[in-house]
């Protein structure tokens, strides 16, 4: 089974992501962990392999940019893609990482929905 990790303090949103892997019927071949900060999510990073990892920028004990920042340098194998929701994105922001998509809170979950199957590809 593969492994999805969403981590986001706002437990409504946090429950919405997970509600929307369920309508995409993603609960048969993906584990999903939450997690409401980075630190616990970067502890599960480094147990599992994860192909897509949801993160909130803005979050307690370790903040997304933290986290993403963590993995890659501890050599930990990076998630297959990320997806970072935040209010507090730029309207330019740019980062150096392959695979990496932004969505600006709020959201629709149909262009939440866009980007999750983008990511996992054929193998949703």
């Amino acid at each position: 089974m593969k492994n999805i990790i969403v981590a986001e303090d706002d437990h409504l949103i946090r429950e919405l992501i997970t509600k929307q892997f369920q309508t995409l019927k993603l609960f048969d071949d993906y584990k999903i962990f939450e997690f409401d900060n980075g630190k616990d999510a970067f502890e599960k990073v480094k147990e599992v392999t994860v192909e897509l990892l949801v993160t909130d920028l803005k979050m307690p004990e370790m903040e997304g940019n933290e986290l993403i920042g963590n993995i890659v340098q501890s050599g930990t194998t990076m998630p297959r893609n990320i997806i970072v929701v935040s209010g507090y994105l730029p309207p330019e922001h740019k980062v150096n990482l392959d695979n990496v998509y932004f969505l600006s809170k709020p959201f629709s979950l149909e262009e939440f929905s866009g980007i999750v199957l983008k990511c996992l590809g054929d193998d949703s």
